[in-house]
């Protein structure tokens, strides 16, 4: 085999892993769209703009932008904001922290507890470091872990329709 054809072959690899993995995030930006109907946040809450917040460097950012220019969390319109760090979080109704930033789970679940925000993670471990939902891949498809506890702790409601979409720890 040529250089020429090894170097083909390795750029159309490169380019189905690079299409696979912002196909993921899309999907795990309309799984974050679709949490919000599956979780009670309380009246003070509903007022306003909904505001999802993204700790960490992650695609997913443009894709819930498309989704907030679209769609209503019930009759609030979104609004998406990107963080480096949990510290600069003020307030938002659910925080998205990525697998590069995961290490501000545990500061996250502190500054959050109790204060209606639904926290989701997207690494492996994090529902037992205080996660509500975490995402994780099974052969190649994105799904979904729930603590139900992890969630109430945070003053928030949960359809028990959820827990039979993911799977519950």
């Amino acid at each position: 085999m040529t250089f020429a054809r090894k170097l083909h072959i390795a750029i159309v690899l490169i380019a189905i892993s690079i299409n696979l993995h912002s196909q993921q995030e899309r999907f795990k930006a309309v799984f974050i769209f679709n949490f919000t109907k599956y979780i009670e946040w309380s009246a003070t809450d509903k007022q306003g703009d909904f505001v999802i917040g993204v700790i960490g460097t992650t695609a997913i950012v443009k894709d819930l932008e498309v989704i907030a220019r679209k769609m209503k969390v019930g009759n609030q319109p979104i609004t998406i904001k990107q963080f480096r760090t949990v510290d600069e979080v003020e307030r938002c109704h659910l925080l998205y922290i990525s697998p590069d930033r995961s290490n501000d789970l545990a500061k996250a679940v502190i500054k959050f507890s109790s204060r209606n925000t639904l926290i989701i993670t997207d690494k492996n471990g994090m529902i037992k470091q205080g996660s509500g939902i975490n995402f994780y891949s099974d052969e190649g498809e994105v799904k979904f872990e729930i603590s139900k506890n992890n969630i109430e702790k945070n003053g928030l409601k949960l359809n028990p329709t959820l827990l039979l979409l993911g799977k519950s720890s």
